[in-house]
């Protein structure tokens, strides 16, 4: 099956469609998080987000969770926890459709921008 996708050009098809709605995912989270620490490529399907000092990464994926957004801590992707960065990594593919993605960045606009309802523990991250 791989063979025939790609010796027909439908793998190479394929690819450009995912690139362009991998672009119009981009632009939405360029649009949204404007002002935040964003980093990502034109075309990648994640995207990190450093948190503001107001936040510890535990606390605030525990915030979007609570809101309907799931996120994963930069610990996640850690060899070592304690030296991972305060940031949240974006699933742009995880939503089904733009509007869906729309909405989760809204979320995690609002509470990036807002703070937590408590103040972080100085010294004390836990893990979600």
């Amino acid at each position: 099956m791989a063979t025939r996708l790609i010796e027909s050009g439908k793998a190479r098809d394929l690819v450009v469609v995912q690139r362009e709605e991998l672009r119009a995912r981009q632009a939405i989270l360029q649009e949204y998080l404007e002002g935040l620490d964003v980093r990502s490529g034109a075309t990648a399907p994640h995207a990190w987000l450093t948190l503001p000092e107001h936040w510890l990464h535990a606390d605030f994926c525990k915030a979007c969770l609570e809101n309907g957004v799931a996120l994963l801590p930069g610990s996640a992707f850690s060899l070592d926890p304690e030296r991972a960065p305060n940031a949240v990594r974006i699933n742009l593919s995880a939503a089904p459709t733009r509007e869906q993605l729309a909405r989760a960045l809204e979320v995690i606009a609002r509470l990036a921008h807002k703070g937590p309802d408590h103040p972080p523990r100085i010294g004390h991250d836990s893990q979600t």
